[in-house]
């Protein structure tokens, strides 16, 4: 398969002065806003299923410089997790979001999203469940922005890098963004697939050629050869005492 010309253009706009490092060219490009001194920015936030750790932390520090085991439910867990995370990311010195955006708070706007890209022909159902939806990103432009790479899995998608939007075992695929965004953001390890299905299904929803300027990734925390991660056990929350010895002096650096 043929694959579609990778091309950015350049925004027009505030030039702020500053470089950084843009993952959809795969350079250092001029920090170009829409707007002088606002910046719309997205940055993927954690799955709030444990503690916060250094991964998280490097993450978002990098970025403010430019359970059922437990027997509680999962939405109480999730909270619980959330405000923790917040703490953290205060006592770290990072600037919260305008918003927060939870999922399970948007889901008539997500139904209406995935509607509405179904309606401008980048959406299908499969045969295997109705349930299941794809967009279909052979008809969209400059689609693969980080790699060349397909998914394989259900076996009547009409193409190999056609991505599940909704599935009735389990929560929302998709996000739902505004129609122009200076920066987003997020871990290298999203790059492929999540950040490039979230560009195809925004173009296909707004139906415009560039969505976002500019990508920034973080690259994993590498902790004895490895990334440091929940799902593998490796790594060290935030609230770890030898951790929050660091924060206290970095906060008395700063005050």
């Amino acid at each position: 398969m043929q694959q579609a010309e990778r091309k950015w253009i350049k925004p027009v706009g505030f030039d702020t002065g500053v470089k950084t490092y843009n993952s959809l060219t795969k350079q250092k490009e001029p920090l170009v806003l829409a707007q002088e001194r606002i910046a719309t920015w997205y940055s993927c936030g954690p799955t709030v299923y444990d503690h916060a750790h250094l991964g998280h932390a490097c993450s978002y520090v990098r970025f403010d410089i430019l359970s059922l085991e437990q027997n509680i439910p999962p939405t109480v867990l999730a909270r619980m997790h959330e405000e923790e995370f917040k703490r953290d990311m205060q006592a770290l010195r990072v600037l919260p979001p305008a918003v927060y955006m939870r999922v399970t708070d948007n889901i008539p706007q997500i139904v209406a999203f995935i509607e509405h890209i179904i309606r401008n022909g980048h959406g299908y159902v499969t045969s295997q469940g109705a349930s299941l939806y794809f967009v279909d990103k052979t008809n969209l432009n400059n689609v693969d922005k980080f790699t060349d790479s397909c998914i394989l899995g259900a076996q009547d998608k009409r193409d190999p890098r056609d991505f599940a939007l909704w599935k009735a075992s389990k929560p929302p695929g998709c996000s739902v963004f505004g129609s122009q965004l200076d920066i987003h953001s997020g871990g290298i390890d999203l790059a492929f697939t999540h950040h490039e299905n979230e560009i195809a299904q925004s173009e296909a929803y707004h139906q415009c050629e560039k969505w976002g300027n500019y990508f920034l990734h973080s690259m994993p925390l590498v902790f004895c050869v490895e990334k440091m991660s929940i799902s593998l056990k490796n790594y060290v929350t935030i609230k770890t005492d030898h951790i929050q010895g660091l924060i206290y002096v970095l906060n008395s650096r700063m005050t």
